[in-house]
């Protein structure tokens, strides 16, 4: 046997005293669960929002560029 990662301090082998057990670590499991899909989710959401303004970003810089070789054909 490996050595114990978790101790879970319980002195009954009762079904109900497991069954307890249990449902608090599987609600433990599907909460994070839940947090790591919503943070990926997060992640997902602020990417897309930040690409529009690189591509404004860029928009905007193509147009200073161009401004600038008008300017440098006018003289």
């Amino acid at each position: 046997p490996r050595p114990i990662d978790y101790v879970i301090p319980s002195n009954d082998d009762a079904t109900k005293s497991i069954d307890l057990v249990i449902s608090y670590l599987g609600n433990a499991i599907v909460e994070g669960l839940a947090e790591r899909k919503a943070g990926k989710e997060k992640k997902v959401a602020e990417k897309a929002s930040s690409e529009p303004k690189k591509e404004a970003k860029a928009k905007t810089e193509e147009t200073k560029e161009a401004k600038t070789e008008e300017t440098k054909e006018e003289k």
